[in-house]
């Protein structure tokens, strides 16, 4: 019949051929990528084959979980949950991120004393984190070797500071405007 299609055929590679050229370019050219960046890639490709997006405003955030905790030796590991939190993943070898501490640091001090917890989050491991924690002195417990965290707010790569303002349902208010942060802050917690 005149409607019948055919259904295109895989063409077989003759034996003897050897490895399949385009298979071993594609493997020599991600050998050379850092992990990280692999990763990056792999979660940007699966975020957008299903149709989904970083976490955003309005959205339950990921819950902040692990066991390396930095700054936290007086206290048990802290809870964004029942409280107002700023979460903020960061680079330690970024100068955006250093750059942008300052604004996260006067935000902790003026409502920290109100009730407002300020949780750090890092993919670097603690050893790397440390010395950037102290050249900032940044004074909040931060959470190192949590990739795991971070590709589950969907960042593929952390250049600059991101920021979430969750309200104490755990609902990202705010993502990465500390003035609008700021704002919310002040009507709540007065």
């Amino acid at each position: 019949p005149a409607d019948r299609r055919e259904e295109p055929r895989a063409v077989p590679r003759p034996v003897g051929a050897g490895p399949d050229p385009g298979a071993e370019n594609a493997n020599a050219m991600t050998a050379t990528l850092p992990r990280r960046t692999l990763a990056g890639i792999a979660l940007a490709a699966a975020a957008f084959a299903s149709g989904c997006a970083a976490v955003a405003e309005g959205k339950h955030a990921p819950p902040i979980q692990g066991d390396a905790w930095i700054q936290t030796a007086k206290a048990p590991a802290p809870s964004t949950r029942n409280r107002w939190a700023l979460l903020v993943i960061f680079e330690p070898g970024s100068e955006a991120c250093a750059d942008g501490m300052p604004d996260v640091l006067a935000l902790k001090k003026r409502y920290g004393p109100r009730g407002l917890s300020v949780v750090g989050v890092t993919a670097a491991d603690a050893e790397d984190a440390e010395p950037f924690l102290k050249d900032n002195r940044i004074d909040f417990p931060v959470l190192a070797d949590a990739e795991h965290v971070v590709d589950s707010f969907g960042i593929p790569a952390v250049k600059e500071n991101h920021t979430y303002l969750l309200d104490p349902a755990g609902v990202v208010v705010v993502q990465s405007d500390l003035v609008k942060a700021e704002q919310i802050l002040s009507r709540y917690m007065r």
